[in-house]
């Protein structure tokens, strides 16, 4: 294709994406409600929760601004010849897909983190002088730090609960375990090519096989109802986050008081 016939497909990108409906809510930024000043001793927590509720919120609207360009380029997509339609996934479709398959599980993870780091600066109101900063190093940090840090605070169980919706199994095999494969191996491509036509299997008692196969390229037209759901997920997780949050400073600020 040439510079021409991108611009023009671009250009009818822009035009559909203001059609296209929205997808679910945005989160919203600017909600925590801070102390003026802010007592010396959660000057730490106070100065993470601001950077990872923006953070956050950035993200998950990114994901859901993301949705919407997939919905556009699939009308878009429709409108041009297969050799055409090639040229247009390479260079705008692939890499959009790619951020998006990515982002469900990179969201899990900073939520774990976020509620991890948070919790545990928390904690000072909580257990007062039997406190010790003895949280692992940042890359250590996994589901099960997370629990032991923040299962004490009322609101985590509702938090916890929403989590498992998250880059969960049924949208991994959706997706065909993409972020997985992207990362490890080689994923299945979008919208054209064949892909994983060797497999080696192992059976139950360490016995190997070998299948000559393939595995189908990911449509965008599955892609866009999968991711759908995850980012209504990451919705609710962040909500609750909201809700985690203001627990923890209500308790800090309490404990707080003369």
């Amino acid at each position: 294709m040439e510079d021409e016939q991108f611009i023009e497909a671009y250009t009818k990108l822009r035009s559909e994406l203001r059609k296209v409906a929205p997808v679910g809510e945005r989160m919203p930024y600017h909600w925590l409600s801070l102390p003026k000043p802010i007592p010396g001793i959660w000057m730490i927590y106070f100065g993470m929760v601001e950077d990872y509720a923006c953070d956050l919120a950035n993200v998950i609207n990114q994901l859901a601004n993301d949705i919407e360009k997939l919905s556009a380029w699939e009308k878009v997509l429709a409108e041009y010849r297969e050799e055409e339609r090639f040229y247009l996934v390479y260079e705008f479709v692939e890499p959009l897909c790619t951020m998006c398959l990515n982002v469900p599980y990179a969201i899990r993870s900073r939520i774990i983190f976020s509620v991890t780091h948070l919790s545990h600066q928390a904690n000072m109101a909580r257990l007062a002088k039997t406190w010790k900063d003895n949280l692992p190093k940042d890359d250590s940090i996994n589901f099960k730090t997370m629990e032991k840090h923040a299962i004490h605070w009322g609101t985590y169980a509702e938090l916890k609960a929403n989590m498992v919706d998250l880059s969960d199994e049924k949208f991994l095999t959706e997706v065909n375990q993409y972020r997985n494969k992207y990362h490890h191996r080689y994923p299945c491509h979008i919208e054209f090519g064949l892909s994983e036509t060797f497999k080696r299997n192992v059976g139950e008692k360490g016995v190997v096989s070998y299948s000559f196969g393939y595995s189908n390229p990911l449509q965008v037209k599955d892609i866009i109802p999968a991711l759908k759901r995850q980012h209504a997920a990451a919705a609710k997780c962040f909500k609750s986050f909201q809700g985690l949050v203001q627990e923890q400073i209500e308790k800090m600020l309490t404990s707080s008081k003369p």
